[in-house]
């Protein structure tokens, strides 16, 4: 197998919250070996030196992985950011290496994914207001990955600089949620489900006279002794899970507690792996607060970076510009053409899993696509007309939610059905469009499978569920359809004529 050099945007795609959380999940059940990570010093960080850090982990006959993160404080004086993260992933058999993957959208995905996943064991079930300690990278992911747990309708930010937390509600508001910045910490604490933090503060933010019965809180930023974002009664009010039970002796949040006799270590109630694997009881009542402490484990970061390499090595995302098609692009009634194009990695019904998360492509909109479609196939006035789409409820120029669809179709046959033994499909069960999509948008496919069953009548042929969902470059969910497809089971020799 070739070697795989994955960017970050790749990273990123290949990391939807559902599946992550799902393989995290996954990853603490089974465990894997994660020694004590590494810390050197570079030069003097006086001088303009830094740290190096090295975070290994394997699982025995699967996969070895090392991150590397870089720190060099003295970089924002010449423009650059002071942190770099790098991850390389190894056959764990062999030692051969498999793929560098970005470890800074790793660090930031599977640790807002950890917090949810916590949250899916510890926050109340009909938990719906989050409210967002922070405003930086992890903050800003925290809403989406919560919201694959619980039935998150709304979010508040805060944070000390005023400013950052009306940016990152505005930019969740373009993203679908119901978001907004708040100035009065206690006031919000005491109105939210789930109080997550994620911040780099040196004294308490988060008092635990604030919260309110029922409440979860997510302790995310107090990674070093030197760090803590709660006071000891947040710990002495609640039932406290942590990560790992490396975070007794790294959180500047749990020793403080300790020292302050709020809480002791005699008094936590299990680990995020003891969640996971039954061993720990999660929430038991609606009343009780409930309190998660994390500060990373290598074990989430060997998980995601198999997700990445497992989606990268499946073959490259599908990128197209959605103007007219290629005059070359092959005919769907060439049975023997397309078969023969299709790779040896063929997927086959039993490749889809309940569960399953892929999401693939890049689909750039254009002015003149939109307006060629429009002219064929829709061609009311505010797909056509500037002044048209101004006084209309969209406000400029939009594509029809039926081109949408065409995308759609387009990103779903590059992205994996031109690869799978496809059979076509019954039809579609439900379908809409929420949002607008207009030129210079560009979209991507997420694809998540509901249910699966082989057909009793045809035994060669399995039939799935899923939904297909497209969302623009801000997240924005602009399509949304639920259907079933037909696909070839993998034992059952060439698909059988007459499905399509």
């Amino acid at each position: 197998m070739s070697f795989l050099t994955i960017d970050a945007d790749e990273t990123r795609r290949a990391l939807p919250f559902p599946a992550l959380i799902e393989a995290l999940r996954r990853a603490f059940v089974a465990g894997a070996e994660v020694p004590p990570r590494h810390v050197h010093r570079v030069g003097d960080p006086a001088a303009g030196g830094g740290t190096l850090l090295l975070m290994p982990a394997w699982r025995a006959g699967g996969h070895l992985g090392i991150k590397t993160v870089s720190i060099f404080p003295g970089n924002a004086a010449h423009g650059l950011p002071a942190l770099h993260s790098t991850y390389l992933l190894h056959d764990a058999a062999s030692g051969a290496p498999l793929a560098l993957i970005d470890g800074d959208e790793i660090t930031a995905r599977r640790t807002a994914a950890a917090s949810a996943l916590a949250a899916s064991f510890l926050a109340r079930a009909d938990a719906g207001r989050l409210l967002v300690v922070g405003a930086g990278r992890v903050a800003a992911l925290l809403p989406e990955a919560m919201r694959a747990v619980r039935p998150i309708a709304s979010v508040a930010v805060w944070s000390r600089r005023a400013a950052a937390a009306e940016a990152l509600a505005g930019t969740l508001r373009a993203r679908g949620f119901a978001a907004e910045a708040v100035a009065d910490l206690k006031a919000a604490v005491a109105g939210a489900a789930i109080v997550s933090c994620a911040t780099l503060a040196g004294e308490p933010l988060l008092r635990g006279a604030w919260l309110q019965p029922g409440t979860h809180v997510d302790l995310i930023g107090s990674f070093t002794p030197a760090m803590r974002e709660s006071d000891g009664e947040c710990f002495a009010r609640s039932r406290v899970f942590v990560d790992t039970e490396e975070a007794l002796a790294k959180s500047g949040d749990v020793l403080d507690a300790i020292a302050e006799g709020r809480f002791s270590p005699a008094a936590l109630q299990g680990t995020l792996a003891a969640l996971c694997r039954g061993e720990a009881a999660g929430r038991s009542g609606d009343a009780e607060i409930t309190l998660f402490k994390s500060v990373g484990s290598a074990l989430e970061d060997l998980a995601a970076a198999e997700l990445v390499f497992a989606t990268g090595s499946a073959g490259p995302a599908a990128s197209l510009s959605c103007a007219s098609p290629p005059a070359a692009a092959p005919s769907v009634n060439d049975t023997e053409t397309s078969r023969s194009a299709v790779p040896q990695s063929r997927l086959y019904w039993e490749d889809f899993e309940v569960g399953q998360v892929r999401e693939f492509g890049r689909c750039e909109v254009t002015r003149e696509a939109v307006l060629d479609f429009a002219r064929q196939f829709d061609p009311q006035p505010f797909h056509l007309d500037d002044d048209a789409a101004a006084s209309s409820l969209f406000g400029r120029l939009a594509a029809s939610g039926w081109h949408t669809c065409a995308m759609a179709m387009r990103m779903m046959c590059e992205g994996y059905l031109l690869h799978a033994a496809s059979l076509g499909s019954p039809g579609v069960e439900r379908l809409s469009w929420p949002a607008p999509v207009y030129p210079g948008d560009v979209l991507r496919m997420r694809i998540t499978v509901l249910a699966s069953r082989p057909l009793t009548s045809r035994p060669g042929v399995g039939l799935t569920r899923s939904r297909s969902e497209v969302l623009n470059q801000d997240g924005t969910l602009v399509l949304s359809m639920e259907g079933m497809s037909f696909f070839a089971r993998r034992a059952a020799g060439p698909p059988p004529a007459g499905m399509a």
